[in-house]
């Protein structure tokens, strides 16, 4: 324990600055520069070589421009970024191009000290606590900031370095708080060594004595002999020996640089510091380096010993260069000693110290060359590589030996001064006291014009407090106002808050007034919606009464239908006593067949000629109808498809619809008396066409019983009672689609009616493109392929009249009751006619009452559209299916009219053709007689069983007319609205009072629910 407080004692410094004049190692070397000796293990080490080995750091920093350069207008060719590792500078005549450098770290114009001190050499400081060698060195051209980088502001401002302080005074600053804060035993020395002109000089002696290197082969390393070694304890003292340091430098002004450092300086810092085992102690340097920079002469303007100094300065550093190189290249020798400045920065370019360069730039145009090459430089001096290392400890007795001999020569200067009268000091110390007291009279200059700069401050910071004594007596007042503002603030809302309950009796009087209002309002609408159902009920009555009449006219025509089956048994009456007749007309006609025989053999030849060609288009025909009835089939059915898509599309636009009806309402009204005009007309012109059809065919009845008195009048009544036949089923079938017709238009009217008030605009294209489409089919199905055939038996008949002129015109008493049958049937049809326009007249009366109270009922038709529309689509699937059948039918009908058209006419081929062999064969006349007689047997039979299908077709058109109201029946009509569902009462809102507001929901506003929708 003694011994470690003994050992921890001597370590302990001074209690002032100390001065030993000793040699000073800073840097090593080697006859082999390339081998590094190592400390710990003596033997050299190849450090390019050695993968444990790092690159020097390298760092650029680039200052603003400076008055000159801006009083030049130099352009600035220098981009670096913030927090960045590139700089580029643009060259050229038009600076277009960009050379760009790759460094560690770029600074640009707006770095402080702090920023470079923080990031590049506090890291530096604490790895030379660790015990390892660092070196820091700014390189750059002449007046771009190396020494303010470095030295920059050495005052002492408040016991701490100022805001400009540069890179050593913050060294000495963090190194003496490192140790305060570890806390172990510690010695720090500063020596300071200035080159100039390549002559060492100490800048902390008074003295100009030169210095000189020598190489120490033994330990590889060289020391400045003569070189003073300071000891210092704290940070101020160190602050004092650097600002002597500063004053003692060669500084000269050029033209590039008012304080222009005209030699190199190298102040290092050694710390020797306790390992933590009380026995060795870890020793260790830091050089920190400010390069005099590189001087163009013509334009520094430098002159006698200004250009020698440049000069000197420039050798240098180009000396540095080489070095530079060669470490980069690798070569064989490296040429440290081409300069002392090499010499001195040996063990810190490819050594065992962590280097740090700090290359210093300038932005402007002027400066473009020197700036290229200065990164240049930095550029390739990245690449080198060191070792750093922990150096050796070293044993405390070596330093307590030290301390020692110090010690006794302050003892023998002591002893000298107390042998001799007065004082006697050794001159080396008296010069050392004569230089401490120029220093203490420095000291104390800077000092005084310190406490006038502080005076100056303090005074400038009572004015300052007094103007914030001011304005701190201004914000109490605005305070004042503001609390009194507050007050009165609060006033206000107290007296808002009795305003606001006031308020809320206001409102609730109010809303009571207003929910009168709403129940008076919501009554009206209660009555309105009353008045509404029982127009809806009264609608559906009308509705009834139309089908009571519906079901009138289909029984007007089933009595129609009676009238002409009663003119049938007439007919067939007629036919009989036709046949009496007929056997006793054959007997006169026997005698003048054989007249006639020869002229007409040629009119059968041409006739039969004209039945084949006939046969041959009826077969044509026949196959057109039927491919034409199976394409109408397929368009029902693709039209069925269309119409059932627009039955989905009319569901889901209904409700967009509604809001449009209410404008359309007039316009649905006059379309519907647009459609009931036109159904009366459509109703009129096929009951007057029946009427006309119906005259043609009692007058061709009539023509051709007048014609049956020739030899011919078995063909002539077989042919005519065909013809009629066939005209007759074509009308009767063309009456059946007709009434089809009308029943689905009396059908779609109705439904159009129910929907009027929902889809106007889609009803009324439906019902166009509808109509349109029956009428195109009626016309290319059945009306055309009629007025064809009608036009060919036309011919056939004309072409069998011009054979048949002498035959004898039949009794008067047959035309006679054929005119009276067609004055029965005018007048029936005449009825049909008076009651369909009595119909017509009724539905336009209730379309327009329908469109009178459409308006009212809108809000209550949702559910009406809904039925509505389901039955009309099951009613389109009835249509659909009864267009089915009757397409059918009337295909059947069709084929069954060919057939027996194609049967009667080959007949009459085939007799016309035995008539023809047995005339030129010479047979007996009477003979052909009972053929004739036969023939009009078959021909009499043939007509019953053509009347027997009219009564079948008679029957079809009663039952279809009989199934016509109970299908319309079919259609679902809304159900009757009891008047007993409807509330009498409204809910009503109670007053909302101040505690109750927040508590209880908000009343329920008077909404029309879906139930008086329904």
């Amino acid at each position: 324990m003694r011994s470690s407080r003994a050992s921890s004692m001597a370590l302990r410094p001074p209690t002032r600055v100390s001065r030993v004049r000793k040699p000073s190692a800073i840097a090593h070397t080697d006859t082999q520069p390339l081998s590094r000796p190592d400390s710990r293990l003596g033997n050299p080490v190849d450090v390019r070589n050695d993968p444990d080995s790092t690159n020097i750091r390298v760092v650029a920093r680039c200052r603003g421009r400076n008055d000159r350069e801006i009083k030049a207008k130099s352009a600035v060719v220098v981009e670096t970024g913030h927090s960045s590792n590139e700089i580029a500078v643009r060259v050229g005549q038009d600076l277009s191009t960009k050379k760009i450098y790759n460094l560690d770290h770029v600074f640009g114009p707006e770095t402080d000290q702090n920023m470079i001190f923080d990031e590049v050499v506090s890291p530096i400081v604490d790895e030379l606590l660790t015990g390892i060698n660092c070196t820091v060195f700014a390189y750059g051209q002449t007046g771009t900031g190396k020494t303010f980088t470095m030295t920059g502001d050495d005052s002492i401002d408040n016991g701490t370095y100022s805001a400009d302080a540069g890179i050593i005074p913050r060294v000495i600053y963090k190194l003496f708080a490192a140790i305060d804060t570890k806390g172990r035993d510690c010695c720090v020395s500063f020596s300071c060594v200035e080159l100039y002109n390549e002559e060492l000089s100490d800048l902390l002696e008074d003295d100009d004595k030169k210095l000189r290197i020598i190489d120490d082969s033994a330990k590889r390393t060289v020391t400045i002999q003569g070189l003073s070694d300071c000891q210092v304890t704290s940070p101020e003292a160190g602050m004092k020996l650097l600002q002597t340091a500063v004053r003692r430098r060669h500084i000269a002004s050029t033209k590039m640089n008012d304080i222009s450092s005209r030699s190199h300086t190298i102040f290092t810092i050694t710390v020797a510091m306790d390992d933590g085992t009380g026995e060795y102690a870890h020793k260790s340097k830091i050089n920190l380096v400010d390069l005099a920079g590189s001087e163009n002469i013509g334009k520094s303007g430098a002159e006698n010993k200004r250009a020698r100094e440049a000069g000197m300065i420039n050798q240098s550093l180009l000396a540095l260069g080489r070095v530079i190189n060669g470490l980069v290249d690798k070569t064989a020798h490296i040429p440290y000693r081409e300069s002392k400045l090499t010499r001195l920065l040996q063990d810190s370019l490819g050594g065992h110290t962590k280097t740090c360069i700090i290359a210093t730039v300038s932005p402007a145009l002027v400066n473009v060359e020197e700036t290229l090459s200065t990164l240049e430089y930095a550029s390739r001096a990245k690449n080198i590589k060191n070792k750093p290392q922990v150096s050796g400890t070293i044993p405390k007795r070596v330093l307590l030996k030290e301390y020692a001999e110090d010690l006794e020569r302050m003892r023998q200067d002591l002893m000298a001064t107390r042998k001799k009268n007065g004082v006697y000091l050794v001159p080396e110390q008296y010069n050392e006291m004569i230089a401490e007291s120029e220093s203490q009279k420095i000291l104390v200059n800077d000092q005084q014009r310190k406490l006038e700069t502080v005076d100056k401050q303090l005074k400038d910071a009572r004015e300052l407090i007094e103007r914030t004594r001011v304005q701190l007596t201004g914000v109490n007042r605005q305070l004042e106002s503001a609390s009194g503002d507050l007050s009165s603030s609060l006033n206000g809302v107290i007296i808002s808050k009795v305003a606001l309950q006031s308020s809320r009796h206001v409102v609730n009087d109010l809303m009571a007034h207003t929910q009168g209002m709403e129940t008076s309002i919501g009554k009206g609408l209660l009555d309105a919606m009353d008045v509404t159902i029982r127009d809806v009920n009264n609608l559906q009555d009308r509705l009834q009464e139309r089908l009571a009449q519906d079901d009138a006219v289909k029984s007007t025509v089933v009595e129609s239908c009676k009238g002409i089956s009663g003119s049938k048994h007439q007919i067939e009456t007629y036919l009989g006593n036709y046949s009496s007749v007929h056997d006793e007309m054959t007997l006169e006609l026997s005698g003048r067949l054989n007249q006639v025989v020869a002229d007409e053999v040629s009119q059968i030849n041409m006739a039969s000629n004209l039945v084949r060609e006939k046969l041959e288009q009826l077969g044509s025909l026949n196959h057109q109808l039927a491919e034409r009835a199976t394409d109408s089939e397929a368009q029902f059915d693709q039209k069925f498809g269309l119409m059932d898509t627009a039955r989905k599309e009319v569901e889901q636009k209904v409700r967009e619809e509604l809001e449009k009806l209410q404008d359309a309402a007039a316009g649905i009204s006059q379309s519907i008396q647009q459609e009931v005009s036109v159904f009366r007309q459509r109703f009129k012109g096929p009951v007057h066409e029946v009427k006309r059809t119906l005259e043609i065919v009692f007058n061709q009845m009539a023509e051709e019983l007048e014609k049956n008195k020739a030899h011919l009048e078995r063909f002539s009544s077989s042919l005519n009672s065909s013809v009629g036949e066939v005209v007759r089923k074509q009308q009767t079938q063309q009456d059946e689609l007709e009434k089809a017709i009308m029943e689905e238009r009396q059908r779609a009217a109705v439904e159009k009616d129910k929907l009027v008030s929902q889809m106007s605009l889609l009803i009324k294209q439906f019902t166009e493109n509808y109509e349109s489409r029956v009428e195109s089919t009626v016309d290319r199905f059945v009306r055309k392929p009629t007025a064809a055939i009608a036009n060919e038996i036309s011919s056939v008949t004309k072409t069998c009249d011009n054979g048949l002129a002498s035959v004898v015109q039949c009794n008067d008493s047959i035309s006679h009751q054929m005119v009276q049958n067609q004055a029965a049937i005018d007048s029936k049809l005449g009825g049909i006619l008076s009651v369909a326009e009595s119909g017509a007249n009724s539905l336009e009366q209730s379309a327009s009452r329908v469109a009178a109270l459409t308006n009212d009922a809108i809000a209550s038709q949702m559910g009406i559209v809904q039925n509505c529309v389901s039955g009309l689509y099951q009613h389109l699937s009835q249509v659909r299916s009864q267009g089915s059948e009757h397409n059918d039918l009337v295909k059947q009908q069709i084929a069954n009219l060919t057939s027996t058209c194609e049967k009667q006419l080959n007949e009459v081929q085939d007799h016309m053709m035995f008539m023809k062999n047995r005339i030129e064969g010479g047979i007996d006349d009477q003979i052909g007689m009972n053929r004739l007689s036969e023939k009009w047997e078959e021909t009499k039979s043939l007509a019953q069983s053509e009347l027997t299908s009219i009564s079948r077709t008679l029957a079809k058109l009663e039952q279809l007319a009989g199934d016509g109201p109970e299908k319309q029946k079919t259609i679902n009509l809304t159900a009757r609205v009891p008047l007993d569902q409807i509330p009498e009462n409204l809910p009503r809102m109670k007053p909302v009072l101040e505690d109750e507001s927040r508590k209880r929901p908000a009343p329920e506003p008077l909404i029309m629910t879906s139930k008086r929708r329904r």
